[in-house]
């Protein structure tokens, strides 16, 4: 059944994908909950997953902007994920997440940390040791007028790892040491219950809204393009030519959008989604034409 747009809105009807009976989010859940049912997967499964659907498991919403996938640090160390965040006149903001698998126990039954849960804190302390170690580099790779001052985090941390059941004996130990390190620390519920959410609260909208005046003053249809759900992580070569531009790292999305727009790429539940949704002709022209997606 094709959905009607209101005359006077233009672009893709996105919030119909956070709608109740959405097949696309269906099979997006339903997928993801057959990832976490199989037994022991590795991890390379789950993070593919979430990569090609980026944007639905952290939507570009209030500031966050992009999601990144391997973004290398060095010769030897990797990122799973990266959520770039737009902070407005301070610059970009950064999370670096390390996965790890559900079926991973972060404690033992004595409640000592876990050889994953401890070796994905060492991945991360390595980052940070990098990043203070060669500072220039992390600036050319993680721009952001943050470099200068403290008045913000510049970088966040985050470990997934675990059930809700694998865990729940030891959430005060788990938020203590996350508390005590600096490092968030979450389990596979956590993004599951996002995608739940998100198929049930009309989650996503149809424009992106950053809250500056640069945000608003983009064009709707480039505001609708950047509201696409079905955006997926930019790789580390993606990232490394899209930083090399000259631009504004301040109000970022306000004042490279076109050339944001041009490097993300879209998953296959886009091509089905929009055969079910009525598009305003001149949007769908006007997106070919910004090269939304590819």
């Amino acid at each position: 059944m094709l959905i009607r747009r209101e005359k006077n809105r233009v672009g893709v009807p996105w919030d119909q994908f956070g709608g109740p009976g959405c097949p696309q989010m269906k099979s997006i859940r339903s997928k993801w909950n057959e990832l976490l049912r199989s037994d022991k997967l590795q991890e390379r499964y789950y993070h593919d997953f979430i990569a090609r659907n980026a944007h639905v498991f952290f939507p570009m919403k209030w500031s966050s902007i992009q999601v990144l996938s391997k973004i290398r640090l060095g010769a030897e160390l990797v990122t799973d994920f990266v959520i770039v965040r737009d902070e407005g006149s301070y610059g970009l903001a950064y999370q670096l997440i390390e996965i790890e698998r559900p079926w991973d126990i972060p404690f033992t039954k004595d409640g000592i940390a876990s050889a994953r849960l401890t070796r994905a804190i060492h991945q991360i302390l390595d980052w940070k040791r990098w990043i203070e170690e060669h500072r220039i580099e992390a600036r050319k790779l993680f721009p952001s007028f943050l470099h200068l001052v403290e008045c913000k985090p510049l970088f966040q941390y985050c470990i997934i790892i675990g059930t809700r059941k694998n865990s729940h004996s030891w959430l005060d130990k788990r938020n203590q040491l996350s508390e005590t390190l600096g490092i968030s620390i979450r389990s596979f519920d956590w993004l599951t219950e996002h995608l739940q959410h998100r198929s049930e609260s009309h989650f996503f909208h149809d424009e992106y809204t950053g809250g500056g005046a640069e945000e608003d003053q983009l064009e709707p249809i480039i505001r609708n393009a950047l509201a696409n759900p079905f955006v997926r992580a930019m790789s580390d070569p993606e990232w490394r030519e899209f930083i090399s531009g000259r631009f504004n790292f301040s109000h970022m999305v306000g004042h490279n959008a076109e050339r944001l727009l041009k490097f993300r790429r879209t998953n296959s539940y886009e091509k089905n989604f929009l055969s079910r949704v009525t598009v305003n002709a001149s949007s769908r022209s006007g997106a070919k034409g910004k090269k939304i997606s590819k």
